[in-house]
């Protein structure tokens, strides 16, 4: 997800260091002025986005390693393509898919994620 976004920074500020290359060597300082500040604005970009997914990809584990085998953690309203699959393997509209798959949730069975000491911590399935 965020590798691409990243790439892009990357190729967008490099493209920026060409050009402030450039700037400096005929002596536009008020080129270089305005390109040094988008250098430093990408940089900060990049560092956020490099940061936010490295606390995603964290996050992502922990949450694996709350999901008991043979369960799924799954959105309470159903994507397009989860959608989508399902109009074509039932011949259902989307409003009655929708109904039928938050039925289906609701009458999930719940799992309990324990604390270690033998409290709840979460509910899996809600």
């Amino acid at each position: 997800m965020n590798d691409y976004a990243l790439k892009e920074l990357h190729d967008i500020r490099s493209n920026f260091n060409k050009r402030l290359k450039q700037a400096r060597a005929t002596h536009d300082d008020h080129m270089v002025a305005i390109l040094g500040r988008r250098v430093s604005a990408l940089d900060a970009a990049i560092a956020a986005l490099e940061q936010s997914t490295e606390y995603y990809e964290g996050y992502e584990e922990g949450m694996k390693a709350q999901v008991p085998e043979g369960w799924k953690l799954v959105p309470a309203i159903p994507t397009d393509d989860m959608i989508h699959i399902a109009r074509r393997t039932s011949g259902a509209n989307t409003e009655g898919i929708i109904w039928i798959y938050q039925n289906m949730l609701a009458a999930a069975p719940t799992h309990h994620a324990k604390d270690g000491q033998g409290g709840i911590i979460s509910s899996v399935v809600n």
